[in-house]
């Protein structure tokens, strides 16, 4: 985030400028604060029309981008995992 952005605007801003992907992120789902650290990841869902191909920038930040069917999911983060199995409950 940068400073004074709410993180709404972040996550619109991020996946643009990493995807070339725009959204309205609409309202917050939900918060995890990361245990021992000051690390917070918000979680928005977001419905997109059809599936908009997503085109990686050359900033090095992500190196590629795909829809998945989730039980044919890449290797993610734990805190990505986490909120995954949250959202599927």
């Amino acid at each position: 985030m940068k400073g004074g952005e709410q993180s709404a605007d972040t996550v619109r801003r991020e996946l643009f400028e990493e995807t070339g992907i725009e959204i309205d992120p609409g309202e917050i789902h939900d918060v995890y604060v990361q245990g021992g650290s000051r690390h917070i990841d918000h979680l928005y869902v977001v419905r997109l029309e059809g599936e908009p191909k997503p085109r990686p920038t050359k900033r090095g930040e992500i190196s590629d981008a795909g829809w998945y069917h989730p039980h044919s999911l890449p290797p993610l983060q734990p805190e990505a995992y986490e909120a995954l199995q949250k959202l599927s409950r």
